[in-house]
């Protein structure tokens, strides 16, 4: 019968072999991630793709990066048209610039369809996790009339930016709502 002491001797030994399996979760070494995360740009983009309201066929977010850009996006189309995948949109916030001089613009993109042909069943499989496939992206902000915000970050107005970000989002999600 085991004793106590051969009890305790196992629960450490399993506790140190858990110990030396996990390793901790790498933190971003780039400061223009961590500034993204302060103004949660994710959360409110997350928000709206689960809205079922819409008018929209709605996927993302998801962050991609460029040498100077990064940017948190969703991508969506207008729901009921058989045309649709013809044009894909972006919306999002980019990060342009370093962290000492960086542009935070939130906007919207159009993209074209790129691939030959348009098999629907592959399309609306494969649309769902990423847009890549079927649409060329340069990672570029959008164009000066399609930006919706735009602003310099500076740590003493984060909170005033995290606010805006969220105000002009769903301010957007709004007027998808109020179209004829």
């Amino acid at each position: 019968m085991p004793t106590d002491d051969d009890a305790d001797s196992r629960y450490d030994e399993i506790m140190r072999r858990i110990a030396n399996r996990q390793q901790a979760v790498p933190q971003s070494l780039d400061p223009v991630v961590r500034i993204l995360n302060s103004l949660n740009v994710i959360e409110p983009l997350e928000t709206m793709r689960r809205r079922r309201k819409l008018p929209i066929l709605c996927y993302g977010p998801a962050t991609k990066r460029k040498p100077d850009v990064i940017r948190v996006v969703v991508w969506y189309m207008p729901k009921g048209d058989m045309q649709a995948y013809k044009t894909l949109t972006l919306f999002g916030i980019w990060a342009v610039g370093e962290p000492a001089n960086l542009e935070i613009i939130v906007g919207t993109r159009s993209l074209k369809y790129q691939a030959s042909v348009y098999t629907p069943e592959a399309f609306w499989k494969l649309i769902r996790q990423d847009y890549a496939t079927y649409y060329q992206d340069d990672g570029q902000p959008p164009q000066a009339s399609s930006v919706l915000y735009q602003t310099s970050y500076s740590e003493e107005r984060r909170l005033e930016i995290r606010q805006q970000i969220a105000d002009v989002i769903q301010a957007w999600q709004d007027g998808l709502n109020s179209d004829p």
